[in-house]
This record gives structure tokens, sequence and C-alpha cells, in this order.
């Protein structure tokens, strides 16, 4: 609508918001109205939220193997700094994140799958912050963890809600020095191997391009999300359980047995 141009018929305008920091739309103001006698008439459409193209969450990676692994440039955590990722597994057990130094190292883990524990040390003696969730971390859904250290403590988030610290010891706090490569799903002697998919992995908000370094070619370890049932191996409504690196067939509720429910 155009109120001024004195037209008798109807005007529009369109065009779309593409800045992310525009959005959502929560208010819209409608200035020069005039007076009840004027006339002038507007009718505003606001169209759906679209989300297209997220760097963030599109770089996701999956590890098939469990002595694959991504090794990162070597992170200076320094005195403060904080890591981020999300991950979706079916494995109880497996190192997330390591990197070490002459006498320093960071690790976070998932064991058993309920708990999530973040180890290091800076000079005073190893310190851990742990996490046990009242739900499995394995069961093939998104979770996320949040690191951060400063000069303080220690603390970690998973899944947006549950959190623990641990108080750094009285005294001067020394900077984590850390010479390794940043390993993901992975110890850095390739031992204690992660099978699953891991996403939007943030060093200090800077955003690392995992799956940029798997799609170039690199052992156990491919770009996206992709399991080994998304081929639907297990025949006759036989049900798949995802393991990564391999996968399972149920064929209780079928009439047919064996490994994918071929066998009448």
């Amino acid at each position: 609508c155009n109120c001024d141009s004195g037209i008798d018929s109807w005007l529009f305008d369109s065009g779309d918001l593409t800045v992310k920091d525009h959005l959502p739309v929560r208010q819209l103001r409608v200035g020069d109205t005039g007076s009840p006698l004027d006339g002038k008439k507007a009718r505003f459409k606001l169209g759906p939220l679209i989300c297209d193209g997220d760097n963030v969450f599109d770089n996701v990676v999956t590890f098939r193997k469990a002595d694959a692994y991504i090794n990162l440039p070597r992170y200076d955590m320094g005195h403060a700094g904080d890591i981020y990722f999300e991950f979706k597994t079916t494995i109880r057990d497996g190192c997330l994140i390591h990197a070490q130094g002459p006498e320093d190292f960071i690790k976070i883990s998932i064991i058993g799958g309920l708990v999530i524990q973040f180890q290091y040390e800076a000079g005073s003696g190893p310190m851990a912050v742990t996490i046990e969730t009242a739900y499995v971390l394995n069961d093939d859904t998104w979770h996320s963890v949040l690191v951060e250290r400063n000069r303080k403590e220690a603390r970690m988030i998973v899944d947006s809600g549950r959190k623990a610290s641990v108080k750094e010891p009285p005294g001067p706090v020394r900077a984590l020095h850390l010479t390794s490569d940043f390993y993901v799903a992975s110890t850095v002697n390739a031992r204690d191997g992660y099978v699953g998919c891991i996403r939007a992995l943030m060093l200090n908000g800077e955003l690392q391009d995992l799956r940029g370094r798997a799609e170039r070619g690199m052992y156990g370890v491919h770009g996206g999300c992709v399991g080994k049932c998304i081929s639907s191996p297990c025949l006759n409504n036989g049900t798949c359980y995802e393991q990564y690196d391999s996968y399972s067939c149920e064929c209780r509720w079928t009439a047919f047995k064996g490994p994918i429910c071929a066998d009448g």
C-alpha cells in the first residue's frame, strides 16, 4: 500500500529479510495513517521463518571406525577457553575430545551411556567435572556439551540444562599448556575411540570445519550423519538398530529369523 499515492486501487510491495540479526520479527509498526476520514487502508502479511544453509549444524561428520579420528591444529585454551559440540551415538563409552602437553591435558568422554566427564590438568593435579544424567545419552539422538574453564572454575553444561562445576585450587592459576593436535573422537594415541556423529564443534566460539576435512578423505570418517541402517538392511519389516560401524536386526515381531530377518 502506498497511502499517499492518491490511487484508489491497491498497491503492494514485498521482500525478504535475510539478516539473521533482524529475525525473528516480533513487532510491526505503522506510521502516518491519517484519520478515519481519509479512507486509507493497509494490509500486512508476514510469511514463515525459513532456515536454510545453517553452517553450524550442517557441519556434521560420522565416525564409523573406533580407531578413526580428526586431528585439528593445536588448541590454545590458556587461562580461559570453551568447547561446544553436539553428538549422536549408540555406544556406551568413548573419547569425544582429547589434547595434551608435556604435563597438561584435556579430555571429554562419554562413560556408560549416562555420564559425560571433562578431565583436565593444569599443574595442580588431575581435575574432573562429571555430569550423570537421568536418561541415556547413547539413544541415537542429539545431545549438546559445553565445557568452559577460566581462572576461577571449570564447568560443564549438558543438553542446555544439566550443570556441574569444580573450583580451581587456591593460589595462582596456571594456563593450560597443550602442545598436541586437538583430537576429535579419539585420544591422541588413537585409543578409546568414539563411533557416531559429531556436529557444530566450536572452540572459543569459532566453528571448526569437520565436514570439510572428512570430505577431503579421511579414514573411517564421512561427511554428514549417516548410519548403516539408512540402507534398510533388515528385511521383512525387521527393526534395524544403529551402531554406525555396524547394525543389528531385531526379527522378533516378524515371521522370519537370521542376521537380516531373511530366513523363513
